[in-house]
């Protein structure tokens, strides 16, 4: 085993964020397990996962909505903070396919959408899908929807 002499740096500080009054603190969490959204609902949003639907699934419409209720529900103390609700998967290139796959999430109470990679090809690591995608544009209108790559 290699001995290790410690290293203290000290006078190194790190910028304070432009934001005010931080950065926003989004949660994640698997649905049903209520315990992470109520923690979430203490914060600015909430990135909501379903055991029913995977990384690049987009979930059951019922299901966030169950979700968007119980946060809002949480959220009684902080109801005049915006809060967001952050779902994703992968939306087809077309306009009015993704629009019909989104609107929906939207009207349940998703404020972003971060569009995903499938998982299950050699796709996920190459530049050149993920690229073609990025050129489609984000999936829209939303009706104020947000959107995110992840």
């Amino acid at each position: 085993m290699r001995e290790r002499t410690p290293f203290w740096a000290s006078g190194i500080g790190m910028p304070a964020s432009t934001q005010q009054p931080r950065p926003p603190v989004w949660i994640g969490g698997f649905w049903p397990r209520r315990r992470p959204f109520r923690r979430a609902a203490r914060w600015d949003g909430v990135v909501p996962l379903f055991t029913g639907a995977s990384h690049e699934h987009v979930p059951p419409v019922d299901e966030l909505r169950d979700v968007v209720s119980y946060v809002h529900e949480q959220r009684k103390k902080h109801q005049d903070r915006r809060f967001e609700v952050v779902v994703g998967g992968v939306s087809p290139g077309d306009p009015d396919k993704a629009r019909d796959l989104i609107a929906p999430l939207s009207e349940a109470g998703a404020t972003w959408w971060n569009e995903r990679q499938l998982m299950t090809t050699d796709a996920l690591n190459r530049l050149a899908p993920i690229m073609r995608r990025i050129n489609q544009g984000p999936p829209h209108p939303f009706d104020g929807l947000t959107t995110s790559r992840g």
